[in-house]
């Protein structure tokens, strides 16, 4: 009897563990303590746009973004040259940063320029090629674009 309830919980634990989203590693891109108000300063300073990601700990496919199209060298590599990267975690996050990108459906990633303009944005766990086109083309503001 004992070892039957033992496979039930082994079980019930192995479900959990596949359905249960794992937290992703923040690419290294992005750095720890930035304040979206910090970036936008920084990039008017810097001449270089705000890429910010709005995700939430408890969110799958912000977790798959992470892991994927963020984690990309080529990404990683425009972030770098062209932006001042921030991440947003909706769950932590002060809440001024979340109300000033009007934070809906996440993962979300917006391109705000120096003066605090958000002109761009997408939804969703974007592929690296559809990541870097939306960065190419609303990352370009006060800088070269490449």
């Amino acid at each position: 009897m004992a070892a039957a309830g033992l496979v039930v919980v082994l079980a019930a634990v192995s479900v959990i563990w596949v359905l249960v989203p794992r937290t992703a590693e923040t690419p290294g891109v992005f750095r720890d303590g930035v304040s979206l108000t910090a970036a936008i300063a920084e990039a008017r300073e810097s001449d270089r746009v705000v890429v910010a990601v709005a995700t939430a700990d408890w969110c799958g496919p912000c977790q798959a973004y992470k892991r994927g199209a963020l984690a990309d060298g080529a990404v990683q590599s425009w972030l770098e040259a062209h932006s001042v990267p921030v991440m947003v975690d909706v769950t932590h996050e002060a809440p001024e940063d979340a109300a000033f990108l009007e934070i809906g459906p996440i993962p979300a990633t917006y391109v705000i320029d120096g003066e605090g303009r958000i002109v761009g944005q997408t939804i969703g766990n974007t592929g690296t090629g559809e990541l870097l086109s939306f960065l190419r083309e609303h990352g370009n503001v006060g800088s070269d674009g490449g």
